[in-house]
């Protein structure tokens, strides 16, 4: 195995190169990844999409980075013994990135039914500032619907934790 050991590192002219330069940042490559994981258990009981308080902030390095999102695992349940559909959809600030009011994933819950969350999305926010992304939901009407709630509904022993990811791709 050889070693390279240098002082620094120069353009033919004299400039320090760009990452671009020495084949780093490459389009497509992730360049940061950031999570926050949550079992606090949450509750909705709203037709209109209300936060969840589960979120993730990134600073992009390059305005023209793509963020791709993904919410995985835990588990949302339908509190009540009816059919019930729930939405759910990430906002940036206060920009919902999802379809209107299908959000980015829905769940048709048949009563008292348990289901895990699986949702993604890309989003370019053109920017390099500190940016937060935080997850929404709604159900189809008032009834109490559970982001986060363990197995049995009553929403505090033995919860599944659920993970919003926020990944960094170059432009």
């Amino acid at each position: 195995m050889s070693t390279i050991k240098v002082d620094t590192i120069q353009k033919l002219n004299g400039s320090v190169p760009k990452a671009s330069d020495l084949g780093l940042n490459v389009s497509g490559t992730i360049l940061q990844t950031v999570s926050n994981t949550t079992n606090t258990p949450k509750s909705i009981a709203s037709s209109s999409f209300v936060t969840t308080d589960h979120s993730v902030t990134i600073t992009p390095t390059s305005t023209s980075s793509t963020i791709l999102l993904t919410v995985m695992g835990g588990h949302a349940w339908n509190g009540n013994n009816i059919n019930k559909v729930r939405m759910f959809t990430i906002y940036r600030g206060s920009t919902d990135l999802g379809h209107g009011t299908g959000g980015v994933w829905t769940h048709y819950c048949n009563a008292f039914n348990a289901q895990p969350h699986s949702g993604s999305i890309v989003d370019s926010p053109n920017t390099t500032s500190a940016t937060t992304y935080t997850v929404y939901g709604r159900g189809q009407d008032t009834s109490t619907q559970y982001y986060t709630v363990d197995i049995g509904g009553s929403g505090t022993d033995d919860v599944p934790a659920v993970t919003l990811t926020a990944m960094e791709i170059a432009g």
